[in-house]
Order: C-alpha cells, then structure tokens, then sequence
C-alpha cells in the first residue's frame, strides 16, 4: 500500500485511473514509496489497466498482495471476482507507470530500473504482457543522492535499489486495485470481496 505522506497523489479512480480496468474489475491509479536503508528513495506510480487478472483465482486474493494483509475473501466473492473475469471481454490494454527515485543514475541505469520494475508488474497482474497488452515502465531521477559512497559498494547498492523498484511497483498495483471505485457495469475488488478489506 502506498505510504502516507502529505505528498502522496490521489489515487483511485483519478486521471488516467478513471476508464482503467483488469480482468473485468474496475482498477485505477496507484501509488507506492519506500525509503532504502541506504537513504535512497524509490515510488512507483501506475495506471492499471491489463487484460491479465490482478486476483488469484484460485483464493480470491489479489496477486499483489504478497504479504497477504488483506482477508480472504469468502466463497461467494470468490465466485463473484471469478465471474467478472470470466465475462471480461478482451480488448486491448495498457498498463503504464513510472519508477521515482532520487538516486544518482545513468541513463542505461534508469533503464534498467524501468526494466526491473516490470517484475513488479509481473507479481500483481497475471497472464502480464500478453499480445493484447501494451506495457510500459518509465524512470524519472531526480539525481540527489549517490546509489553508493565507496565505489565497491555501488554494485550491491544498486541490486538493492533495483529490488526496490520492483517491490514499490507490485504496491503500487495493490494501491491501483484497493483505491478503485465502481464505475458503471463494472465493480471494483473492494465491492466484489468486501471482507477481504474489512
């Protein structure tokens, strides 16, 4: 879930967010941040909108929800979150985001983080990638902070600013799922499985 911040976005069904859907439930706009033990900040913010499904059918769950802090849903919502995908009609999709940081990157290096971010994608929504979908991570840094002080740290420092980019993305994701709202014909996770969030 996205950290509270006074400079956190709206998140939900915003901007982009508003005619956002995957797998036939109403998704929307999230946003995710951490803090590095390193002191390097990285946020994710994404628009999901996949053909894949952002819920394990077989629990109810919602992929992205790895740490399972939600509740499983009950029998009827599960029955409920597997209909929606199941009449989903397939159509063609773009999920799009972007990594924050304000590590000091190269170009190639911000690449690699918007690569990497795609695992995190990968962790939310399932099948990812397909032929319907349109998928894109970008990078933004804002150059602040060196990834590491000693030179023979950097490589280290730099694996772990990309498993951050990865994990605030699958966040993001949760956040894009959980802050949506209905819309019409189609109904959010949080009104498909409401004890799920209790």
């Amino acid at each position: 879930m996205a950290a509270a911040t006074s400079d956190q976005p709206a998140t939900g069904c915003v901007g982009a967010g508003t005619g956002a859907l995957c797998g036939g439930i109403k998704a929307g706009f999230g946003y995710a941040e951490k803090q590095l033990t390193s002191g390097i900040s990285v946020a994710a913010a994404v628009v999901v909108n996949a053909a894949g499904s952002a819920v394990n059918p077989a629990t109810g769950r919602l992929w992205a929800d790895q740490g399972q802090l939600l509740a499983a849903p009950t029998d009827l919502e599960r029955a409920a979150l597997a209909n929606a995908y199941a009449e989903a009609q397939a159509s063609y999709a773009t999920t799009i985001g972007v990594i924050l940081t304000d590590a000091i990157v190269s170009k190639a290096q911000a690449s690699k983080l918007a690569a990497v971010a795609h695992d995190g994608m990968a962790r939310a929504i399932r099948p990812i990638h397909s032929m319907l979908d349109g998928d894109t991570v970008f990078c933004l840094a804002s150059s602040h902070r060196p990834v590491a002080l000693e030179p023979m740290q950097w490589l280290f420092a730099f694996n772990t600013l990309l498993a951050g980019a990865a994990d605030v993305f699958a966040d993001a994701c949760l956040d894009a799922m959980l802050a949506a709202t209905g819309r019409g014909a189609w109904k959010s996770y949080t009104e498909l499985a409401p004890s799920a969030v209790g």
